[in-house]
């Protein structure tokens, strides 16, 4: 049994991707493509790919768990909460192992594809579906599906109850001087941090012209343990990519980082009691203008889950050229913006007038 997971990036397979997004290996018709399903929040994982593939196949199989905690210190934290799609694609590689070993032939590929297939557990309604394929894989069916083995949990031992006690004569209590007592300290109990994260997210500007780019800000605080940061944007934005990650207002590497037009996710793993986290990304809006690009997502930190509040940003039809040149909405007009505006007049696109109060702008 060979698992491959794809590493173009740091995160490997891991993206927040939408329809028919799946890329090779996962694509090819010979291989078993999984999907990474949160069980914590029971969903498929915002970044785990969707089919259909290029040419029309369902293009995902199974879905495995993803958020897994390993005992083997990996990346020296023990424990550790193993994400992603490189976590959910070798769960379901050991579930197959575990299947073939416990079957009495030497099952084909083929019949073990089928083995997970059928005893998986349907989770987006009856049947298979391009996003999470038959279902989430399950370890014990798929095992007594092929065996004879039966596996049951562990039965909880039967408490012995203890013997009644004999009753005793109790000897008659001597007097004892009494001594007086001395006051006790009294600590003052340290609150304990709340368990309520807090999530704000902002944005340079809420109304910008088509084209424009925009910085966004997530910022969560009192995280702990692990965090995951999820973003949408509806509808997709031009481009958009994941710019800074700080923990407690140092740079950060976590160990999921990707956007999309169609939105984001960053995880975070190891965290502290009451961390701040903090995302930047930049986005290019639509080029369409009247365009209302709407920015959703939830916050996941350890098992619990909040959602952000909404954020919208308008693209609307500039007055003058100096908005026109506007590019990053933040009502000036910059060096790199003027310059924009003369190679437009060089090439006929700006006349001369319009370029003077492109030229106003900047200068005032």
């Amino acid at each position: 049994i060979e698992v491959t997971v794809n590493s173009k990036t740091l995160s490997g397979m891991e993206r927040n991707t939408p329809e028919s997004s799946l890329i090779a290996p996962a694509d090819v018709p010979e291989t078993f493509t999984i999907a990474a399903y949160e069980r914590s929040v029971n969903r498929i994982a915002p970044y785990s790919s969707r089919g259909p593939t290029d040419v029309g196949l369902q293009g995902i199989d199974v879905t495995g768990y993803t958020n897994i905690d390993v005992e083997n210190g990996l990346y020296g934290i023990t424990p550790f909460r193993f994400t992603g799609t490189s976590a959910s694609a070798p769960y379901v590689g050991g579930v197959a192992a575990l299947v073939e070993g416990a079957d009495t032939g030497d099952p084909s590929p083929e019949s073990l594809a089928t083995t997970l297939r059928s005893t998986s557990d349907d989770i987006r309604g009856p049947g298979d579906d391009t996003i999470s394929g038959s279902g989430v894989v399950n370890a014990v069916d798929a095992v007594e599906s092929v065996s004879s083995i039966t596996i049951t949990p562990t039965p909880t031992p039967t408490q012995i109850p203890s013997p009644t006690p004999i009753p005793t004569t109790a000897p008659t209590p001597m007097p004892t001087s009494t001594s007086t007592p001395k006051p006790t300290q009294t600590v003052t109990p340290i609150p304990a941090p709340s368990d309520d994260i807090t999530i704000t997210r902002s944005s340079s500007a809420t109304e910008v012209i088509p084209g424009a780019k925009v910085t966004v800000t997530t910022r969560v605080t009192n995280a702990s343990g692990s965090v995951s940061i999820n973003a949408n944007y509806t509808p997709p934005v031009h481009s958009a990519q994941v710019t800074e990650v700080t923990v407690n207002g140092n740079t950060a590497s976590p160990i999921i980082s990707e956007a999309t037009i169609d939105g984001g996710v960053v995880v975070s793993d190891n965290l502290d009691t009451g961390a701040t986290v903090s995302i930047t990304e930049e986005l290019t809006v639509s080029e369409t203008a009247e365009t209302t690009h709407t920015i959703t997502g939830n916050v996941t930190t350890d098992n619990t889950t909040a959602s952000a509040d909404a954020l919208n940003i308008s693209v609307i039809i500039p007055d003058t050229p100096a908005e026109r040149y506007d590019s990053n909405g933040d009502g000036n007009i910059d060096i790199i913006e003027l310059e924009q505006a003369g190679n437009d007049f060089a090439s006929g696109e700006l006349t001369i007038a319009e370029l003077g109060q492109v030229g106003r702008a900047f200068a005032s």
